[in-house]
């Protein structure tokens, strides 16, 4: 698209200049797939190791509220920390292999 329209319906134009592209941010960023994209990597300068799509985060469990401001020290709280959500290596490694067709996955 050489076009797009804005919030205000005015037209907001893209070029393949890297100067303009430095401020565009896709929606598919949104998406834990889209890591496996090759602009994630180039464009975006994201390593597939980046904790914003490989991470373990449990959506029907809260985020503790004393981590966004230091570290929490309670050993009976139940919610997430960042401890929690962190993926190892291989962990990451075995959530990327997830997305490929199964027939193509030798085990």
């Amino acid at each position: 698209l050489s076009q797009c329209l804005n919030k205000d319906d005015k037209p907001i134009s893209f070029s393949s200049s890297s100067s303009s592209s430095a401020h565009y941010e896709s929606p598919l960023l949104l998406f834990k797939s889209y890591r496996l994209s090759p602009l994630y990597r180039t464009l975006f300068k994201r390593p597939l190791s980046s904790i914003t799509h490989s991470n373990a985060i449990n959506h029907s469990v809260i985020m503790c509220h004393h981590e966004s401001q230091g570290k929490c020290n309670d050993k009976s709280c139940t919610a997430q920390h960042w401890s929690d959500i962190e993926m190892s290596h291989d962990d990451i490694v075995d959530d990327i292999i997830k997305y490929a067709p199964s027939n193509q996955v030798s085990t």
